[in-house]
């Protein structure tokens, strides 16, 4: 197992209902064999979606990003009641860059929803 090289803040919250991180540089960017990766989320009440995505482009468009799958039966990980504290969640490949997405606008009703406050990758 490789040795942990960084661990960054990929996304604060901001209020509104969906939200896409900037990218940042995953495991395979720095050319490590093993692929683990950690993620972090701090959640506020939140209610919602949320969906890491990963791709192996390092100049990558829209075509190139896919989800990394969260449950055995989605691409993502929902929350229909209000969601506090923090959750964790390893997986593995050797992703070039690795993305975070948070999505509320498909809820009939958007208020309260609560935020996520921090997200944080662990390469």
């Amino acid at each position: 197992m490789g040795t942990n090289l960084s661990t960054v803040t990929m996304m604060l919250g901001n209020g509104q209902l969906d939200q896409l991180s900037d990218p940042v540089r995953g495991d395979g960017y720095y050319g490590y064999r093993e692929g683990f990766q950690s993620m972090a989320i701090q959640f506020d009440n939140f209610i919602g979606r949320i969906q890491i995505e990963a791709t192996l482009e390092l100049d990558p468009s829209a075509a190139d990003w896919f989800p990394i799958w969260l449950t055995p039966s989605h691409p993502y990980k929902e929350y229909n009641a209000a969601k506090t504290g923090t959750e964790a969640f390893t997986f593995r490949g050797n992703f070039v860059l690795v993305r975070f997405r948070k999505e509320r606008s498909y809820l009939s009703t958007t208020s309260p929803v609560g935020d996520i406050t921090k997200v944080m990758l662990s390469v």
